[in-house]
């Protein structure tokens, strides 16, 4: 299982990756490829929205980071390994 987020409208969602790297979006029917880079296990990190405050967890390496579109308020904000900019 692999968590992943939409390029385009920022869902995301787990799902099993096994054979099947071409995913389509559940939200906006965007089709993207992924590509798994590493098998290294990545740390789990909570993640704030500097707009409302609303924590969730992502699991991310350090030298990571990841465009997030908070559940509680829309807002998109990037999380750079451990840190909101």
């Amino acid at each position: 299982m692999a968590r992943i987020q939409c390029p385009r409208c920022g869902h995301g969602e787990t799902i099993d990756l096994y054979r099947r790297y071409l995913v389509e979006c559940h939200q906006c029917n965007l089709k993207f490829t992924v590509v798994i880079v590493g098998n290294k296990q990545a740390q789990a990190r909570t993640a704030s929205c500097p707009q409302c405050g609303h924590s969730e967890p992502v699991s991310i390496r350090e030298s990571s980071a990841v465009r997030i579109k908070c559940d509680q308020c829309g807002h998109q904000f990037t999380f750079e390994g451990g840190q909101t900019t």
